[in-house]
């Protein structure tokens, strides 16, 4: 369904939501959100944040797609760069101590690499999973594979985070019981030890379908 402003999408979410027998409660647990905040964007709120609004679509069971409008012009996509200058201004919002790029950066690349996570950076990566755009850390991973490695080594370091995980792997249709089986068994004492996962080196530059 094609929606135009916040409002009409408000109503598809509420409608989908009651036609799945979802209540705003699992909305909001499925996505570690307050449940006023899914009240909010299923109201049409407009200044609602994109990364809640994201978030709110994947737990519904719904994925966003944007399109050109009639008669405009889409050329190139967003660099790595600015991809990762995206998901440092996200993680910025409500971190206090403003991570630069490079701290992002350093940080989800010892995620990736299975090495465990400092303080500071588990503090970073919790925001990364928890604020950005899935969209914009799939395409910084560059492929499917280092963005399933990324979200289970953090599911072994974190598991408290296995909601927002599972929120993030539906909305980038990864299919959390392939990419990720151990998500619903995620243990609540302790992490297992890291496991290194090898992505071979062309998956790095792969560029989606159009």
């Amino acid at each position: 369904m094609r929606v135009r402003d916040p409002e009409e999408l408000g109503q598809l979410l509420r409608r989908v939501r009651s036609a799945r027998g979802l209540r705003q409660a699992d909305i909001a647990a499925s996505g570690n959100m307050r449940q006023a905040t899914v009240s909010e964007i299923e109201a049409g709120k407009e200044t609602a944040q994109i990364g809640l609004v994201m978030r709110t679509i994947s737990s519904t069971g719904l994925r966003l797609q944007v399109v050109a409008a009639p008669g405009a012009t889409v050329t190139g996509s967003l660099g790595r760069d600015a991809r990762l200058q995206r998901i440092t201004d996200a993680v910025g919002v409500r971190s206090p101590s403003r991570p630069s790029a490079e701290q992002v950066h350093a940080a989800v690349m010892t995620v990736l690499d299975g090495r465990p996570l400092q303080h500071e950076q588990a503090s970073v990566v919790r925001r990364v999973v928890m604020d950005a755009n899935p969209w914009d850390l799939r395409h910084y991973l560059g492929s499917d594979a280092r963005t399933a490695a990324f979200l289970t080594n953090v599911l072994r370091q974190m598991p408290a985070l296995r909601r927002p995980i599972y929120a993030v792997s539906i909305g980038l249709g990864l299919g959390p019981e392939v990419v990720i089986p151990s998500i619903a068994k995620a243990p609540d004492a302790g992490p297992p030890p890291l496991v290194p996962l090898a992505i071979p080196q062309e998956e790095v530059d792969y560029e989606p379908a159009p």
